[in-house]
């Protein structure tokens, strides 16, 4: 009995390190997304400041 119960808790235990590892994973992928959408931001920003310099040139 007690050797299935030890056994329950070590499953347990292991299920909840999944689980931790998990919520990082995607904690760090949130990290990324906003990161990646900070870069897709700034690069649109540099075009829309190109388009307004090309703009006034050919003006």
């Amino acid at each position: 009995m007690f050797l299935a119960s030890l056994s329950v808790m070590m499953v347990a235990e292991i299920f909840k390190a999944e689980i931790r590892d998990q919520k990082s994973d995607v904690r760090s992928q949130r990290s990324e997304i906003r990161k990646n959408g900070t870069r897709i931001e700034a690069l649109v920003e540099v075009g829309q400041r190109a388009e307004v310099r090309d703009q006034r040139s050919d003006s």
